[in-house]
């Protein structure tokens, strides 16, 4: 395509790579080279919803699509604005995991409490099976009120969402309900330990709740996990003290975690490439690059 990239004079010239029996891998990597290294043709993103954008979907390609937005958006500089949002919403959905998992994980345990009172005939442990449930009915309120405000932050963060390429892009990858079970996702799910390494399937089923946000990789609230390694203090920012956690409400600044801190550090990197990464699965959907950018590196 390199030669024929220089040759090519309007939009349609590109339809016959595009849409050609290639691997979606290794078409990314031809765009890739290109993209880096002359970039894209602006004629190529003319109208892209109306000409080689919805020709690719027409064509079963919506992956190539959004690569195409990615190198159109990419091709220009952009505000800090950008990371800003990327890395709010990115918090958005970890902290929202978080607190869907607790919800779930501590209703289940009232429950089973409720049940174990019955039939408990000792005093003693009726006192604190009592001082369990009062606690859980307590994380369940909290997480009630933070789960309503991340609610409407998230809805204010779409209203505010960078128009244009990004929001094509965005929106359409969050049309798939399988969009976070992408292979850099899931490798870096494992690789913290988590349950894409394990067998049990636990990060692929959604969660017995109608909450937004009931799918999504397991977190340290996750009721597979719990069981697995137990639950201490450490492990649960769900408690009295999560009002703090918004400075405002259209903000999400967490107040604990070594996660969410960490990710808070990655974004005030402008050039990090964790954090491109993270931008790439979360947002674009094209972890093909990430894949691609190593190839590169090593090669």
């Amino acid at each position: 395509m390199g030669e024929e990239s220089a040759e090519s004079q309007v939009p349609q010239d590109y339809l016959p790579f595009l849409l050609s029996n290639l691997e979606f891998v290794t078409k990314a990597r031809i765009l890739y080279k290109v993209g880096t290294r002359d970039g894209l043709p602006d004629h190529l993103f003319q109208h892209p919803d109306e000409k080689i954008g919805c020709q690719l979907q027409r064509g079963g390609q919506p992956d190539l699509t959004r690569l195409l937005w990615y190198f159109l958006y990419h091709q220009k500089e952009h505000s800090d604005n950008f990371m800003k949002w990327c890395s709010n919403m990115i918090m958005a959905d970890v902290i929202g995991r978080y607190v869907v998992q607790t919800e779930v994980h501590e209703r289940d345990m009232l429950r089973s409490k409720r049940k174990e009172l019955q039939l408990c005939n000792s005093p003693e442990k009726s006192a604190t099976i009592e001082s369990v449930i009062r606690r859980t009915k307590r994380t369940l309120e909290n997480t009630n009120d933070i789960y309503r405000r991340l609610y409407r932050t998230l809805w204010e963060l779409q209203e505010h969402m960078p128009s244009g390429p990004l929001c094509r892009a965005f929106l359409a990858w969050r049309a798939n309900p399988d969009w976070y079970l992408c292979d850099w996702l899931r490798r870096e799910c494992a690789g913290r330990g988590g349950w894409c390494g394990r067998s049990c399937g636990c990060c692929e089923k959604p969660r017995d709740t109608g909450r937004l946000l009931n799918r999504g990789h397991c977190t340290l609230a996750c009721s597979c996990y719990i069981q697995t390694k137990g639950k201490t203090e450490a492990d649960d920012p769900v408690g009295d003290n999560w009002g703090t956690m918004f400075e405002d409400k259209t903000e999400i600044v967490p107040a604990v975690g070594e996660e969410f801190n960490n990710l808070q550090t990655i974004f005030e990197e402008k050039h990090d490439m964790y954090a491109r990464r993270l931008c790439r699965a979360y947002i674009w959907g094209i972890d093909v690059l990430n894949e691609i950018e190593d190839e590169e590196e090593f090669s």
